[in-house]
């Protein structure tokens, strides 16, 4: 008796569904009638409720600093120096350190690192930079450091121009002093890092320098003590043989160029030193840090529309996506009916 209804149950079902479809029109123009409250509704509360958390929010203020490397960096080697560096088979560099060096340095864990373990002071009053980046204090400081570092990356924007030859820098924290303090901090530990990498390169420079100073200065030597050999040999002078005349300018031509190779790698010997103990910024800050006094984010006028826009397309998803589904479902027998109901048949 059960199999002999159920499929009259299911015709019955089938049978009266195209005559409850209509047009897709009529259909979409009828639901948005009768849920149009709801759409009004909900679209707007939820652009208010985002106002509100943009208001309440933590305000977070944005400053910028422009700079451009200091000149003794991106002149490059210098032409003597290039000259005795090819010599020795080294392809001498035709530009210092660029825009892209800067940028990249700036963004490195090392420059982060040393900002992230600061204390700052702004009208009078300290603050370490890991509270202000919402760090964990109750953490190992490993993990401080890190979080702290992650947290500055997304704070952090370096945009570089290679035209111009310049930097920007800009950075948020949740005061305009703030802001312009944790920017200056940052050109701090870059201008550190720099200065100890060319340091670094300087005194790398140098011991490369006095090596070959000193194996120039035996060359010469050497180049001397045959010259003078040949002379003591032919006191009575070379003028009269065309080999003595030829071998006399061939040991002067062998003096001359070590003299020459000597004198300049001792000029860059010299150089290399200054250079190691270089003290000069390494950058030319052509706009100090400064703050904008208007907050950057939370934005009201930026989170409400989003809010609306938001709610309403899932208002209408649910409407015109979801909703229709679950009674079209039922009307076609996909859905068995309760228990009871069999039970009764």
């Amino acid at each position: 008796m059960l199999t002999t209804e159920e499929p009259r149950l299911l015709d019955q079902s089938t049978s009266s569904l195209p005559q409850s479809v209509s047009n897709p029109l009529d259909v979409a123009i009828r639901e948005l009638r009768r849920h149009f409250r709801a759409l009004v509704v909900v679209p707007l509360s939820v652009g208010i409720v985002a106002v509100v958390l943009a208001l309440l929010l933590p305000a977070q203020f944005d400053a910028e600093a422009i700079f451009a490397p200091a000149a003794d960096l991106t002149s490059g080697l210098a032409g003597p120096l290039q000259t005795i560096a090819q010599q020795f088979g080294i392809a001498g560099a035709g530009s210092g350190y660029t825009v892209y060096y800067f940028a990249q340095i700036l963004q490195s864990r090392e420059v982060l690192q040393r900002v992230a373990r600061d204390t700052l002071t702004t009208d009078g009053k300290r603050w370490a930079v890991l509270d202000e980046l919402g760090v964990d204090r109750s953490d190992p400081l490993p993990k401080q450091i890190d979080a702290a570092v992650r947290s500055l990356g997304d704070n952090v924007s370096v945009n570089t121009d290679d035209q111009s030859n310049l930097v920007t820098v800009d950075a948020q924290a949740s005061s305009p002093a703030r802001a312009e303090a944790l920017v200056r901090d940052l050109l701090t530990a870059l201008d550190t890092v720099v200065t100890k990498t060319v340091e670094s390169g300087a005194g790398a420079e140098r011991r490369f320098a006095d090596a070959q100073t000193a194996d120039a200065a035996a060359s010469l030597a050497t180049a001397e003590d045959d010259y003078r050999a040949f002379l003591e040999r032919n006191r009575m002078g070379v003028a009269s043989s065309p080999d003595l005349l030829f071998e006399d300018s061939r040991l002067r031509r062998r003096v001359e160029i070590a003299q020459s190779l000597y004198i300049a790698l001792q000029n860059q010997a010299e150089a290399a030193k200054l250079q190691e103990v270089h003290n000069t910024p390494s950058i030319s800050l052509l706009q100090p840090p400064q703050a904008s006094p208007k907050k950057v984010s939370p934005k009201a006028s930026m989170w409400g529309p989003f809010g609306v826009i938001a709610a309403g397309m899932v208002m209408i998803g649910w409407i015109y996506g979801l909703r229709p589904y679950l009674p079209l479902r039922k009307r076609r027998g996909l859905v068995r009916p309760p228990r009871s109901t069999l039970e009764a048949v």
